[in-house]
């Protein structure tokens, strides 16, 4: 990582909290996401539609999304 990471970092048009925002040395943005249970469909615990739309309007602002079940 190139810095610290933040921890419930707002995206820059603050429409998205993200769990931990790092940035690594190459410049890649990350958003890690810890996704409980409520992220998640039963019985297959695939991921649920809100869950899947955060991760690509996160995606569309830069962020490689990291997904921790």
């Amino acid at each position: 990582l190139s810095r610290a990471p933040c921890y419930e970092a707002a995206t820059p048009d603050g429409l998205f909290s993200i769990d931990i925002q790092a940035e690594t040395v190459s410049g890649v943005q990350l958003a890690i996401e810890v996704d409980g249970p409520s992220h998640v469909r039963l019985p297959d615990m695939a991921l649920t539609g809100t869950t899947l739309f955060r991760n690509k309007q996160l995606a569309a602002r830069g962020y490689v999304v990291v997904s921790v079940p």
